[in-house]
């Protein structure tokens, strides 16, 4: 008898607690019956087939919802909870789920076109394939979310946190990134020509193989990041912190970088051409067999840099600091060397003709078969 006294209160007790967690019937009723629902328990609720365009939903508790291919389009969901929910396929344009919690969410495939999503907790949510275009997403947290072939085209991305975020893939174009914080972010293959990340974090970030034409990245910091294979024609890193960055193989031409930090960084075989380096800091960089026509140097620091085989015919580096540089077989022809410090450089083989030398200090240069004009 006691034993089936137990049963039957355990039976109780675990029935008791799942319509506690289950979706309030009432909040329900009235959701459906009048489309406006603000502060409702919906936990857990089956949502599909539902029509609630437009709805009212402000500080509901959709936690775990099933909203798969549900139209909320014009909706309002500021500050509701929608952690681990699941909003697949949904049309979610023209949404508004400022401050809302969808953190551990899925939203694949889902349309978010003009979204308002300013400090959205999305925090690990599956965004792969997702339309975001035209988006707000200002201070929004998106770390370790899944945004893998995203449509971020002309969103708004300002302030917000995509720490460890896969962006692999993704069409950023037009969109602004100003401080946001994209620390050890995959962004490999992505499209982000002409974008603003300005005083963005991208520390450690992948951005090998992407797309960055005219891009704004003045004053970043993208200390050891991977910008490998990079297509950076026209951008602007003005002030930027490239310490011991991968540039090697990237395109550069007309890029400006001027004050930028590039010590220790690899720019092996990139092509920086025309482009602007006064006062920047390449101290033991790695140049070997760069691009380096008609670049600006002058007053750059390039103490103990790795030039060999370079191209810098036409290149102006008055003032430049390249003591203990290693320029063997490096070209120098017409470079403008003025008040240059080449203290134990290494110039061997070096070609420098019609380079101008005036007040050049070569004290300990290594000068074993180079040419050397007599201009």
């Amino acid at each position: 008898m006691f034993a089936k006294l137990t049963a039957f209160l355990l039976l109780g007790f675990f029935w008791g607690a799942n319509v506690a967690n289950a979706a309030d019937p009432d909040d329900l009723e009235r959701l459906q019956r009048t489309n406006e629902c603000q502060e409702c328990d919906l936990k857990e609720a089956d949502l599909t087939g539902m029509n609630l365009r437009g709805a009212n939903l402000k500080k509901a508790n959709l936690t775990a919802a099933n909203l798969q291919g549900v139209d909320l389009s014009e909706a309002d969901i500021t500050k509701a909870k929608l952690e681990k929910a699941n909003l697949s396929d949904a049309n979610l344009t023209g949404i508004t789920l400022s401050d809302a919690n969808v953190s551990q969410a899925t939203l694949r495939n889902a349309r978010l076109n003009n979204a308002i999503l300013k400090g959205t907790n999305l925090l690990l949510s599956d965004l792969v394939d997702v339309v975001l275009e035209g988006a707000n997403l200002e201070n929004a947290t998106l770390g370790s979310a899944k945004l893998t072939g995203a449509n971020l085209k002309n969103a708004n991305l300002n302030y917000a946190k995509l720490g460890r975020a896969n962006l692999r893939g993704v069409d950023l174009t037009g969109a602004t990134l100003v401080v946001a914080k994209l620390r050890f972010a995959n962004v490999s293959y992505s499209s982000l020509a002409g974008v603003d990340l300005s005083g963005a974090d991208l520390v450690g970030t992948k951005l090998d193989w992407s797309h960055l034409d005219g891009a704004n990245l003045e004053n970043a910091t993208l200390t050891n990041a991977n910008l490998s294979d990079a297509l950076l024609l026209g951008a602007n890193l003005r002030g930027a912190n490239l310490f011991g960055a991968n540039l090697s193989r990237s395109n550069l031409v007309d890029v400006t970088l001027v004050s930028a930090v590039l010590a220790g960084a690899d720019l092996s075989d990139a092509d920086l051409s025309g482009s602007g380096l006064s006062f920047a800091n390449l101290a033991g960089a790695k140049l070997d067999n760069a691009n380096l026509h008609r670049v600006v140097l002058s007053a750059a620091n390039l103490t103990g840099a790795s030039l060999m085989n370079a191209n810098l015919g036409q290149s102006y580096l008055y003032q430049a600091i390249l003591t203990t540089a290693n320029l063997t077989n490096a070209n120098l022809e017409r470079a403008d060397l003025t008040e240059a410090d080449l203290t134990a450089a290494d110039l061997s083989y070096a070609n420098l003709t019609n380079a101008i030398l005036s007040e050049t200090i070569l004290k300990d240069a290594i000068v074993t078969g180079t040419y050397l004009s007599d201009r």
